[in-house]
């Protein structure tokens, strides 16, 4: 949390944001904080750069609370936090920025940090649901089920809601003893978003308070996500584990949809494939003709083993060509014989002046593991184009 504190407290920004914003930030702790908020009055340099040194110093004797809101405006002090944010804003009716300071700024409303700062202090419905968002984002690698069919609604009633909610309010209480489970839903054009909230297994610590050690249980809260598209009647679910993700996505498929058995089929995870590498051998190459934003595609990674418990494997990394590279380091090798567990592609797009890297990781049958923060739909467009996902 400290080091997204010290990224939110940029040098220029500081330098240049209205300071009663930050006053009005930091309010809430005057007392608590040695820091003297009436300075902030002074619109001059010498309140800024002790405001800055402050705040870089930041550790975890600051209030704990003012740490919690520093961090949550940092996460969403990015280009994806503020695109999130006038979405939101947007769905609300809100609007982040007046017109005429946006007239007036100087172009600071296109400062993500600004927009988060002034998101947090006068529009918190809209912070607090793009916090929510956000979460959507942050897994690399969610669970991908495929279901019976395309075009499934879901049933957004109030009553398959609190189902919803019961149901996996039953299921977390068997795993971790614990009745605690809240949802907040987030539909969108295509399906719906939900941010499932409940508690993991409680812990035993030990606290320092008042310079005395107490004895505390704690238990901490989890937030699961479930992505739905109803087009193509996928669902991506990140919880702990295969067993919880299975279980979210089919008490979803009962309630929301109505379709109990909707992600059970045989094939509902079998999502992704190698065969046109192992079909292809030597001559596979990444094809990006189709996109006048790639710059460049490569196999960069592969590992292979036997397929067979206690037996070899070897990885190769080359940032050039991983395949040729382990068909040249062992040439008798037949991979259609061998099991190849993963292979990790880079892809590289331009951005305007700037180029934008994208490693994949695919591993059958059901993971393709990447930032999805930026050109999820891009990138598995390629995937599909060069044969990695399974077609329906």
């Amino acid at each position: 949390m400290l080091k997204d504190i010290k990224r939110f407290v940029d040098k220029k920004f500081l330098y240049t944001v209205d300071l009663q914003l930050l006053r009005r930030l930091l309010e809430p702790y005057r007392g608590q904080i040695p820091f003297d908020l009436d300075d902030l009055a002074a619109n001059t340099e010498e309140p800024r750069s002790r405001l800055f040194e402050w705040l870089t110093a930041a550790d975890e004797s600051y209030p704990s609370q003012m740490l919690e809101d520093l961090h949550r405006i940092s996460e969403l002090s990015t280009e994806l936090g503020m695109g999130i944010l006038r979405t939101r804003a947007e769905a609300l009716g809100m609007q982040l920025i007046p017109a005429e300071e946006i007239d007036e700024g100087e172009g600071m409303h296109l400062n993500p940090r600004y927009v988060a700062l002034r998101a947090f202090l006068d529009h918190r419905k809209a912070f607090d649901s793009a916090v929510d968002i956000l979460t959507f984002f942050d897994n690399r690698s969610p669970g991908e089920f495929v279901g019976e069919e395309e075009g499934v609604p879901p049933r957004m009633t109030e009553a398959a809601k609190l189902a919803f909610e019961q149901r996996a309010a039953e299921f977390f209480s068997s795993r971790y003893k614990g009745n605690y489970c809240r949802t907040r839903w987030y539909p969108d054009e295509g399906g719906v978003n939900l941010l499932v909230i409940h508690g993991n297994i409680p812990i035993s610590t030990i606290t320092i308070e008042d310079d005395e050690e107490r004895p505390r249980t704690l238990r901490e809260a989890r937030q699961d996500t479930i992505s739905y598209d109803q087009q193509t009647g996928r669902a991506k679910v990140t919880a702990s584990g295969d067993e919880e993700k299975q279980r979210l996505c089919d008490i979803f498929a009962e309630t929301i949809l109505d379709r109990p058995s909707f992600f059970q089929q045989q094939d509902s995870r079998n999502l992704y494939t190698l065969a046109r590498i192992v079909q292809e051998g030597p001559m596979f190459q990444l094809d990006g003709e189709w996109d006048p934003e790639l710059v460049d595609a490569r196999l960069t990674e592969i590992q292979v083993d036997s397929g067979e418990r206690g037996g070899w494997m070897m990885r190769v990394r080359d940032p050039q060509d991983a395949l040729l590279h382990l068909l040249d380091k062992c040439p008798g090798l037949d991979l259609n014989k061998a099991h190849i567990n993963y292979v990790k592609l880079r892809f590289v797009f331009s951005a305007g002046s700037r180029r934008r890297k994208k490693t994949v990781k695919i591993k059958p049958p059901s993971v393709a593991s990447f930032n999805r923060s930026s050109l999820e739909a891009k990138v598995l467009e390629h995937l599909r184009r060069n044969g990695f996902c399974v077609p329906r």
